[in-house]
């Protein structure tokens, strides 16, 4: 089954909240599964809850959560691994710095938490628009003060607009692939770029597309392909700048000798130094 949520963080002044990344006071969380909607203020709700009323597999889709409401989810299920849904997490995924992980609990469950914007990249609200959903998002600003009420009916229309916007998303192109012989599972697919890839190597390749390379050639090729990549989520600090670098690994390639040999790990920096 698929499920949508999404969290909105809020302040309190003077009677009023106001939205906005990172507030902590309070915290609502909404639950989409395609027929009924239901309300939390914490992921411990929403986990427990998803864990007594799913059966089987489901997926947890929010759209451009995997940069911040899945950190919220984490710190959730840190306090919950001892509790009696026995929750593990497995398969964790970084794809264009958007984390995505599945969620094991006992009695074989398991939520496979999802970043629809991976499949859809492009802002919720003129998604929802272009695909003539039929719950639109809210009109919000976020320097204004609002009552709970509104904040709530924001959150239910992002929640059921997305649902409606996924099951859309799936029957065009299913539509398009009848002619094909085909059917897709749009929850199969983490981005755009495996379902396209999947659809001309099943329409037009006949699943023709193999990995003609010999295992030992491949083993040999991937002794020299390294690479590292680090990703910072909590950002802190004052006076800081933020640059960024285009190409940066193949330029090193292109100017400086390329590295060989076996390698070694150290949490010592000066150790390769000092064995020289």
């Amino acid at each position: 089954m698929i499920l949508t949520y999404d969290i909105e963080t809020m302040i309190k002044i003077s009677g009023k909240y106001k939205m906005g990344l990172g507030y902590k006071d309070y915290i609502l969380i909404g639950l989409y599964d395609g027929e009924n909607y239901k309300q939390f203020i914490n992921f411990e709700d929403m986990l427990y809850f998803i864990y007594e009323n799913y059966k089987g597999t489901n997926y947890l889709y929010a759209h451009n959560g995997g940069k911040y409401d899945v950190l919220y989810m984490l710190d959730s299920i840190k306090k919950m691994r001892l509790s009696k849904c026995n929750i593990n997490i497995n398969n964790m995924l970084i794809i264009n710095s958007n984390l995505s992980f599945d969620i094991h609990f006992s009695n074989r469950k398991i939520l496979k938490v999802r970043d629809s914007i991976l499949l859809l990249p492009q802002a919720l609200d003129p998604l929802l628009y272009s695909y003539d959903i039929s719950t639109q998002k809210l009109k919000m600003n976020y320097n204004k003060l609002y009552e709970l009420k509104d904040i709530e009916d924001y959150l239910y229309n992002d929640c059921v607009g997305l649902h409606q916007l996924i099951l859309t998303f799936q029957e065009q192109i299913n539509t398009i692939l009848e002619k094909k012989n085909m059917k897709i599972k749009l929850e199969r697919h983490k981005t755009i770029a495996s379902l396209s890839f999947s659809i001309v190597n099943h329409c037009y390749l006949n699943g023709g597309i193999k990995n003609h390379m010999k295992v030992e050639d491949e083993e040999f090729v991937r002794k020299a392909y390294h690479g590292g990549r680090v990703e910072v989520y909590k950002r802190f600090g004052s006076n800081l700048n933020y640059y960024d670098v285009n190409s940066l690994y193949p330029f090193v390639m292109s100017e400086f000798e390329y590295p060989t040999g076996s390698h070694f790990y150290t949490n010592n920096p000066l150790h390769y130094i000092e064995s020289i």
